[in-house]
C-alpha cells in the first residue's frame, strides 16, 4: 500500500469516527483535506498526497482548541475508546506524512 493510499485510508477512518460522534465542523475540515487527497492522487509524483497532507495538518495544530486537544462524546457521555482510537489514527497519519517525506 503506498503512502497516499493509507493516508487516504486514514482521513476516512478518521472523518467517520468524527460523523459518528457529532463533530461537525472537524469532520468537514477532514472532508476537506480527503478532497485534497484524492485530487493529489492522481498527480504522478507519489509524494504530492504526503507534502499536501502535511501541509493542511498544520492548520489544527493551533487556536481555540486544537484537534490533539479534542475529547468525543457521544449521548453527553466521554467516548474514551472513540477518542483513543481517532487519536491513534492521527497519530499514524503524522507518522505516514513524516515517513514518506523522510529524506533518503
Amino acid at each position: 500500500m503506498t503512502a497516499a493510499d493509507r493516508i487516504d485510508v486514514l482521513i476516512t477512518e478518521m472523518v467517520a469516527i468524527l460523523n459518528d460522534h457529532g463533530e461537525d465542523r472537524w469532520a468537514m475540515a477532514f472532508g476537506r483535506v480527503h478532497e485534497h487527497v484524492a485530487v493529489g492522487r492522481s498527480s504522478a509524483d507519489p509524494l504530492s498526497v504526503p507534502r499536501l497532507v502535511r501541509d493542511l495538518l498544520h492548520m489544527f495544530a493551533g487556536g481555540m482548541g486544537t484537534f490533539g486537544d479534542l475529547e468525543l462524546t457521544l449521548d453527553d457521555r466521554p467516548a474514551r475508546d472513540a477518542t483513543t482510537q481517532l487519536h491513534a489514527l492521527s497519530v499514524e497519519l503524522h507518522e505516514v506524512v513524516r515517513s514518506a517525506l523522510r529524506p533518503l
